[in-house]
């Protein structure tokens, strides 16, 4: 798969072209969208088909994305659009803050290390990942079924945890949890209700800001 962008135009006139084989216009739509979001089984059998369609076969020739940017909004509109544990399913594509193993290229980028070594270019200090492994455990307890997802924007993973940090203490969640995970003890927002619906849609926003900045860096790229 390419890591670069085709122009906008000949793509979307290639997916909506009728003489396109609907396989092949997937697989396009596909291997562009997993460019700036993370590879899911939400992104390819819900998103893509559904997304396909409406470029195929659009109710009003107005609806049409314009530009990356418009497509990106179309995604997350569909993305809201389905039930909390598919919403579930496609944030939980995303690595968790701190994770050194197994990141995308651009995951790997914006958490300031390198894909192919697995390394720090910053080297981020131990005490920073093992905190951040705490805070990502009470997180979950807090949120089950979710991980933590936030738009780093050039931030170090230090003021990730910081962050993460004050929004568990907001909830009191911590400190108890902070000095021995406690995890127990913690009060969780369960599937559906409303505190947990209401994380669910804040994790989207922060994906849609993700794909946003992914979308600009390929732009940057060319």
């Amino acid at each position: 798969m390419s890591t670069q962008l085709p122009p906008f135009p000949g793509f979307i006139q290639f997916i909506r072209s009728t003489h396109s084989n609907p396989e092949t216009a997937y697989k396009q739509l596909s291997d562009v969208l997993s460019l700036v979001f993370e590879p899911s089984t939400t992104l390819s059998k819900n998103i893509v088909p559904a997304l396909l369609e409406r470029i195929r076969n659009p109710s009003d020739e107005r609806e049409l994305p314009g530009n990356y940017a418009i497509l990106i909004d179309k995604v997350i509109e569909l993305v809201s659009s389905l039930p909390d544990d598919e919403k579930a399913f496609f944030i939980g594509a995303h690595p968790r803050i701190g994770e050194v193993k197994g990141l995308s290229a651009m995951s790997a980028a914006e958490q300031g290390q390198s894909a192919s070594t697995s390394s720090d270019v910053t080297p981020t200090p131990p005490d920073v990942l093992r905190c951040l492994a705490r805070l990502n455990a009470a997180y979950e307890a807090r949120y089950p079924g979710l991980i933590y997802i936030t738009f780093v924007n050039g931030r170090t993973r230090a003021q990730i945890r910081d962050e993460l940090e004050e929004k568990l203490r907001e909830e009191d969640v911590l400190p108890g949890a902070y000095e021995a995970y406690g995890l127990e003890e913690i009060q969780s927002q369960f599937k559906n209700s409303d505190a947990w619906s209401k994380e669910v849609e804040r994790a989207i926003l922060a994906i849609r800001e993700i794909a946003q900045s992914r979308l600009e860096k390929l732009s940057e790229a060319k």
